[in-house]
């Protein structure tokens, strides 16, 4: 069963893979047969894509947002605008992630079920600076979020990049400065941060972070090699 007091004591945990395996091989086949598109937002002189409200990290993107988190009209435009929404799999990857939310192991987070708010699939990154996932900006308020990793590298060297990195804020925080994505780049890029870990996104990775508390922050190394990097995010 996930620690509950560890998980909000370090802000994230590494999941045991082992006990989702079934899930885990049904979510990369479903990934494996993703057609990935260019990312426009690369485009964009900022680092945030607010068409869509939420951080697009990699140069290939597949974007899979739960429909009545949005408005009709703005749902119908976003899609209109990028194109990136997959519905061919949509439902089979929100039916596997809510059944591993929804397991035995997540019960010590105090909830019978859990909805899955946002779930995002990368190809590759180019990094990202010290940000947390938990900003008025969303649409919703997560308490928590997944990434899972899948890639050809049973050992993923930090080298290659890639990789998630976590951390502290020492300096106080007004909640006004990192509510608003902007604000929070420019407040992180300017505070003392203390690392605390990194986890190279070896295959079938998993972890889970705290969406709740804007001290812990987590940031990832742009990549360096052209390894397969896959890397599912999903918030709950």
């Amino acid at each position: 069963m996930l620690d509950r007091e560890k998980l909000m004591n370090e802000g994230h945990l590494v999941i045991n893979p082992l006990q989702f395996i079934p899930q885990l091989n049904d979510l990369e086949l479903l990934i494996n047969n993703e057609i990935w598109v260019d990312n426009p937002d690369l485009k964009k002189d900022t680092q945030y894509s607010y068409q869509l409200g939420y951080l697009m990290l990699s140069s290939k993107v597949v974007s899979v947002i739960p429909e009545d988190n949005y408005s009709p009209a703005d749902y119908a435009n976003n899609h209109e605008k990028l194109s990136l929404i997959s519905y061919k799999y949509f439902k089979n990857y929100i039916d596997i992630c809510q059944s591993i939310v929804n397991s035995k192991y997540f019960s010590s987070l105090n909830h019978t079920s859990y909805k899955i708010y946002e779930l995002d699939i990368w190809k590759n990154t180019g990094g990202l600076d010290w940000h947390w996932d938990g900003s008025k900006f969303e649409s919703h308020q997560a308490n928590f979020f997944v990434m899972i990793y899948f890639t050809n590298e049973t050992k993923w060297e930090e080298n290659d990049g890639g990789v998630i990195e976590f951390g502290r804020v020492l300096d106080p925080i007004v909640v006004e400065d990192v509510n608003d994505p902007h604000r929070a780049h420019n407040f992180y890029s300017n505070t003392k941060i203390v690392p605390t870990n990194s986890i190279p996104p070896s295959h079938k990775t998993m972890l889970i972070g705290i969406n709740t508390d804007p001290n812990w922050v987590h940031r990832v190394s742009p990549q360096t090699s052209d390894k397969a990097r896959l890397a599912l995010y999903f918030t709950f």
